[in-house]
């Protein structure tokens, strides 16, 4: 496990802190899973592995963990983020997965790899 830098937009901060944003879409790998980063005063934990998916899948499907009611809100601000480019559907993004690290939390290493993360002698048994 690693400290990364996720750098984030202060209209982030109460989604965050509440739960309701538990993801975020970049154009560049930040992190994986395991990894933990500042924000807002407080400690975040990188739960999944992070994975590529397009634009269009992130904003069709995980608008809500990206912490927006409608797809168009993650659009528009993504557009407002990247004027150049904008929302452009095809694009691959790297989608990281976190949740708040609260006071006491101890996290295994073990416990936050995925099957797929795991060495595969260690993931025999889920082959089947």
């Amino acid at each position: 496990m690693a400290e990364v830098r996720i750098p984030f937009l202060p209209e982030f901060c109460a989604r965050m802190v509440n739960g309701e944003k538990t993801c975020t879409s970049r154009t560049k790998k930040y992190g994986k899973s395991g990894d933990t980063f500042g924000a807002f005063g407080k400690t975040f934990i990188i739960t999944r592995r992070v994975e590529a998916k397009t634009l269009a899948d992130v904003g069709a499907r995980l608008f809500q963990e990206e912490g927006f009611k409608t797809p168009r809100q993650f659009v528009d601000v993504w557009n407002r983020l990247h004027p150049q480019k904008g929302f452009t559907p095809n694009k691959m993004v790297y989608v990281h997965h976190f949740r708040l690290l609260q006071d006491g939390d101890k996290v295994p290493e073990l416990a936050l790899q995925t099957v797929f993360d795991m060495p595969r002698q260690r993931r025999s048994h889920y082959d089947n």
